[in-house]
């Protein structure tokens, strides 16, 4: 009875932590970050750092600057949690981002 307890809770807390992986992505010549949480955060922010068709070029960051200025929270269609911020003087690039992430 006691290893069926910590086998079940073991396998609870493996699926707790995958829930909660993230990432972050900045994009370079510019002051965006763009945060990824859920269990699809991987691939998205690999989708980011990859090559694409517009020629941004990205970057991982380690840990987020969460003084930067919050845009938005979007949920996309996998259920990953994207966070836009961005510490430019004007915010054109997170609002752009938000717009798209938005509209679908």
């Amino acid at each position: 009875m006691l290893a069926i307890v910590l086998i079940g809770g073991g396998v609870t807390a493996g699926v707790v932590a995958y829930q909660h992986q993230s990432c972050t992505v900045g994009v370079y010549s510019t002051d965006l970050e763009i945060t990824a949480a859920g269990p699809h955060s991987g691939d998205y922010c690999q989708m980011l750092l990859g090559p694409n068709s517009a020629g941004v070029q990205a970057y991982r960051i380690d840990q987020p600057d969460t003084n930067a200025t919050l845009m938005c929270s979007v949920t996309i269609s996998d259920g990953t949690l994207v966070t836009v911020r961005d510490k430019g003087l004007l915010r054109l690039y997170g609002a752009a981002v938000c717009q798209k992430l938005e509209s679908g």
